[in-house]
């Protein structure tokens, strides 16, 4: 557990509590509300650190880096560029103009082994629907790494995380 981490989470204001719904239509008593950080440089460069030394600790064998949603573009853009690795940009829906694609960016094929980021995980929805708009490059998804794991829900794919919810709320 990385306690450093989690104090400047939770000085930086991201938990709030009261009543929300989540993307998976859900409600929940807490919010987690990463987008703060970006109000904290230091805590996004701490939060990013982490995800590359997570990844390297880990040994993940990735070729590029993937994200989509306001929550975890800006996050997987400083890993890209810090990892030197190529980035994915999915849409949940195709554009309806130029290319009209769902994914900007480096376009991955076959031969790419594709790591998530997001920056956190309830149910999954976000991620799930990433995974589903990169079925057909035929990449690898190696897995997702978030920054809050909420510790619900289950997917097809290996999830890392920084922290879970259960260490943040002690």
């Amino acid at each position: 557990m990385n306690e450093k981490l989690i104090e400047k989470i939770k000085k930086a204001g991201i938990i709030k509590e009261g009543n929300f719904i989540l993307k998976s239509g859900k409600t929940s008593k807490i919010y987690f509300d990463l987008r703060k950080i970006y109000k904290h440089p230091e805590l996004v460069d701490l939060i990013v650190s982490e995800l590359k030394k997570k990844i390297e600790e880990l040994k993940l064998e990735i070729t590029a880096i993937a994200s989509s949603g306001y929550g975890g573009i800006p996050l997987a853009t400083i890993l890209s560029n810090k990892t030197r690795l190529p980035l994915i940009l999915v849409r949940d829906i195709p554009k309806d103009h130029g290319r009209k694609s769902n994914i900007d960016g480096y376009v991955p094929n076959e031969t790419d082994k594709i790591l998530i980021v997001d920056d956190v995980l309830a149910s999954g929805t976000s991620i799930k629907q990433t995974v589903d708009n990169l079925k057909n490059t035929q990449a690898k998804i190696i897995g997702a790494i978030v920054v809050i794991h909420r510790e619900e829900g289950e997917l097809n794919i290996p999830i890392y995380c920084l922290v879970k919810v259960s260490e943040l709320l002690k």
